[in-house]
Parts: structure tokens; sequence; C-alpha cells
């Protein structure tokens, strides 16, 4: 028992070494998760947000306040202008296989217009360009609609994955979307409302966005008051479809655990620290 103890720390030092010399193999997956504790126009949070305004210029910002985050267009523009989303995505390096996740704030309910709350997936933005794919719920309590939609680049190029005339969310729902290869999915509360595939992009950011046409003074009226996004669609998410619920704690298995915590130790003279104490735990 005992020299099996001593082989297997070995084992172990060798294998943590092995990962913190050579970096390899890491937690590659991205997760960004928020709940908008801090007032910004245009949002930022430290440089982590990318705006379809002030980078897309075409488009419109998203900013924060009071604890949600919501759109800054005004409503009244003429067409093409009027199809200038509020946009915002997530900086950084994204997998392909992406989850975004939200929770609806109304404050007061649009009763005329067109009003969307709206998740983004594999969107990237440069200068007069926008790419990706959008994922929109209506919270106009007139009208009931939902749509999956490709934006191809310039201003008012766009096309629809897929439509359907229900889909009003309204404060306090949960909405999520999922991208997996080339299969878009949207979820209301846990349960899946639309599905729909599409192959032009395979690569960017997941992101918020909000869309008011025909009315204004409406932009802070609507929003969300958390969002989560994650590249990590593993089996261990299944359930919750890629996504952790907010407030839920991850169930990382051991070898993440263990990879986890030692790449984050600054030092070999760390390393040997850890190595000891799991020695005695044998």
């Amino acid at each position: 028992m005992l020299k099996t103890s001593k082989f297997l720390s070995l084992r172990l030092c060798f294998f943590a070494s092995w990962i913190w010399l050579s970096g390899t193999p890491t937690l590659n997956a991205a997760t960004y998760t928020t709940d908008f504790s801090h007032a910004e126009n245009p949002i930022s949070e430290g440089g982590k947000w990318i705006n379809g305004g002030t980078v897309g210029l075409d488009w419109h910002d998203v900013r924060t306040a009071s604890g949600m985050v919501y759109g800054t267009q005004p409503g009244n523009e003429p067409c093409p202008k009027c199809y200038g989303d509020s946009t915002a995505i997530v900086t950084g390096t994204w997998g392909p296989n992406q989850a975004a996740q939200a929770t609806v704030k109304v404050v007061t309910t649009p009763s005329r217009g067109n009003t969307e709350v709206e998740l983004r997936l594999r969107t990237s933005i440069s200068a007069h360009r926008i790419t990706g794919y959008e994922i929109e719920f209506n919270v106009n309590s007139e009208q009931s609609y939902m749509d999956i939609v490709r934006w191809n680049g310039s201003l008012a190029d766009f096309t629809y994955v897929y439509h359907a005339d229900t889909g009003r969310v309204v404060n306090g729902d949960v909405v999520k979307a999922v991208i997996s290869g080339n299969t878009i999915t949207a979820y209301v509360n846990g349960k899946q409302v639309a599905q729909a595939s599409d192959s032009t992009f395979s690569s960017g950011s997941p992101g918020v966005g909000f869309y008011v046409e025909k009315i204004t003074g409406v932009d802070a009226n609507f929003g969300f008051s958390d969002f989560l996004a994650t590249d990590e669609l593993t089996g261990n998410d299944q359930a919750h479809n890629g996504v952790v619920p907010l407030g839920e704690n991850p169930r990382p298995t051991s070898n993440h655990l263990i990879i986890a915590g030692i790449k984050g130790l600054r030092s070999m003279e760390e390393l040997a620290g850890l190595f000891s104490q799991l020695t005695l735990a044998i």
C-alpha cells in the first residue's frame, strides 16, 4: 500500500510538472458572466465588450444602469438606419460551439412598435460590418414573435433563418441560445422554442442586442438583468443545454479541478507544496 501511494504521488508530480512547464493540457473553455452592477455608456466592464456604435459605427451601443443592460437606439430613424440595433459582444477568443443566457427585465412593457431583446452567437464587429447570429424575442404587449437571424455584414443586410409568430417574453423570463455545429437552438425558461441550421459563420463571440422601431423613449424600459456565455458545451452540461444557470455552482470533474489548480500556481515551489499535501493525503 505504501509503495503504491509513493508511486501514485510520483506520477501525479510528474504529470503536474509537465502541465505547469508545457502549458498543456489546459482548460480552454471561455466563460463570461455579469449582473451589470456598474453604470456605463457604452458598456465596457473593463474593456470586455465591443459595441456596435463605437466600433461598428452604423449600429448603436449598449449601456448599463441600475443593474440592467439595455439599448440606445432611438426608435425613429429612417431606414436603413432603422435596422441599427444596439449590439455588443464579449471580447476574447471563443470556440465555435457557444451558449448565451440572460434574464429578461421589463420595467414598463411597450404597447406598440417593434421592441426586442436579443442574444448573439458567433458574432464579429468591425467598422461598418457585423456578422453572426441573432436570436431575438419580442417584448411588445401587442405582438408575439421570435426569430433566428443571420447578419451578413452591412447595415440592413440580414437573412431570416427561423421565424415564429409566438415568442413574446416578459419580465423574469430566462432566454437562452445555443449553437453547436450548424444547429442553433433557442429556449425560454428551459423549454425549446426554436431550432434552425446555418453554416455561414463558424467563429465569433456571444453577446447581447436590443431593437426599437416605430416607438421612442422606451429604450431603458426593457433589457437584461444578467448574462452568461460559455463555449464549453460538454456532456456534463447537457442538462442545461451547455449553460450553467446563474447562481448554481458548476460541477467540474476531479481532473478539471486538479488541472485548474495546477495552472493557477505561480512557481515550482508552490507546485511542490501542493503535492507534498497530496502525498500526505494518499
